[in-house]
């Protein structure tokens, strides 16, 4: 069978043109994980509702839905940080 890939100038000539075939991963950022669950369709429905419980003067029910919101970005940015080092660790 007959090598069909590129020479090795050709090979040489376009990872000077093009850099090399990789894709640029961003950084993991602990906070930006946590705005990033905060700024989510489900996380809307509890601010809403932290919203409205404040409109109303019920400022426990809304010091609970503040320590919800917190928890549940703060364990999905956990989460994310962990599977983030795993694909690090595998690429």
């Amino acid at each position: 069978m007959a090598d069909t890939g590129l020479s090795e100038q050709e090979a040489a000539a376009r990872l000077k043109a093009d850099g090399p075939n990789e894709v640029a991963e961003a950084p993991y950022s602990f906070w930006r994980a946590v705005a990033t669950r905060l700024w989510e369709p489900s996380a809307w429905i509890l601010e809403a509702a932290l919203v409205v419980e404040l409109l109303l003067g019920k400022t426990v029910q809304a010091g609970f839905i503040v320590l919800m919101l917190l928890f549940a970005a703060v364990n999905g940015a956990i989460q994310a940080g962990r599977a983030h080092r795993v694909l690090a660790s595998l690429s």
